[in-house]
């Protein structure tokens, strides 16, 4: 059933990313009712909720030539594309966020490289949760 549920009603997200991308795609949870899933430099596109909710399958992601990149992608593990973390840090407010990892041509890991979400996104479209208290 659960197979099922993920085959009929999960959406498969058509990503375009820039020429020449690796490294990590974020698609952070918007106030949206269409999907930006144009990728900006700096690896982010935005999702609705509904998208946030209901996406497990794998995307198809090429870049802005038309190249199938989709054989580059590293996912959480191979069950599973995609890591939701939850990023801080707009004051009192987190970010929630679908991410996986494409790997360069040669598939070679990068060495890992921070990356702060909350100061790349656009902060007018962006949903913010309240930070949980620790």
């Amino acid at each position: 059933m659960i197979g099922f549920n993920i085959y009929f009603y999960s959406p498969t997200l058509k990503i375009i990313v820039p020429n020449n991308y690796s490294g990590e795609i974020n698609l952070a949870l918007a106030n949206i009712d269409e999907n930006r899933l144009n990728i900006d430099e700096n690896g982010i596109g935005y999702i609705n909720e509904w998208t946030f909710n209901k996406t497990y399958r794998r995307p198809i992601v090429f870049d802005r030539n038309g190249n199938d990149l989709s054989k580059q992608l590293k996912g959480f593990n191979n069950l599973i594309s995609w890591t939701s973390p939850e990023d801080c840090c707009i004051p009192l407010n987190v970010i929630k966020s679908l991410n996986f990892e494409i790997l360069s041509k040669d598939k070679i890991e990068k060495p890992f490289k921070f990356f702060e979400l909350s100061k790349n996104v656009n902060k007018k479209i962006v949903k913010l949760f309240p930070e949980k208290e620790k």
